[in-house]
């Protein structure tokens, strides 16, 4: 068998894992954004609040290991989860009010991180 037959396959099927990765990162993170908008927008439900919000940390620790983030990206994913751990808690205690204003808050890190690509500066 010839080894440079080989070669071309390799180097398609490296360039499409890694582009799928990309894009892995960046669907979770329009998963996590959009559980984080669903808990942020039940008002006075706990259940809910919660389920979203367990839904939507998931989603940010499979953007995590998707891919690897720029510093910016990862830093905003980072605050969003916090934010949202804060609103489980805040929904077990049956503060609502509180833990819709925490998913809110990690809505916005979660636009913000959405709209930096892998690179690091704003999508234009």
């Amino acid at each position: 068998m010839n080894p440079f037959k080989l070669r071309p396959s390799l180097v398609v099927l490296a360039v499409l894992l890694s582009f799928s990765q990309l894009t892995c990162g960046a669907g979770h993170t329009d998963e996590a954004l959009k559980h984080a908008e669903q808990a942020a927008h039940s008002v006075g439900d706990a259940t809910a609040i919660q389920e979203h919000a367990a839904e939507a940390l998931k989603h940010i620790d499979a953007a995590k290991a998707a891919g690897e983030p720029d510093k910016e990206k990862l830093q905003h994913l980072m605050h969003g989860e916090k934010d949202l751990k804060q609103a489980v808690e805040d929904a077990k205690h049956f503060n609502t009010p509180s833990a819709g204003s925490e998913a809110g808050d990690a809505v916005h890190h979660l636009e913000k991180a959405r709209s930096l690509p892998q690179g690091g500066s704003p999508q234009k």
